[in-house]
């Protein structure tokens, strides 16, 4: 699920730069590379996203009251 301007702080595992969207969730619904992969918070201006090992209900919610919604 998409959630815009909202993001899941603190448990990245893995980034990736210069990337779209579509490159952060190949890259995390890869088993066979990143089986702990649950989710990814994208950076839109930086085109780079964070890979977790969280889903949001796994941390009590997304925060989306991020400054600048990056």
């Amino acid at each position: 699920m998409r959630v815009a301007n909202a993001a899941i702080p603190g448990h990245n595992i893995e980034q990736l730069s210069n990337v779209q969207p579509k490159d952060c969730a190949r890259a995390c619904t890869d088993a066979t590379r990143r089986n702990w992969c649950k989710s990814f918070d994208y950076f839109k201006a930086q085109h780079k996203c964070d890979l977790s090992d969280k889903r949001a209900s796994d941390v009590g919610g997304l925060k989306t009251d991020y400054p600048g919604n990056p």
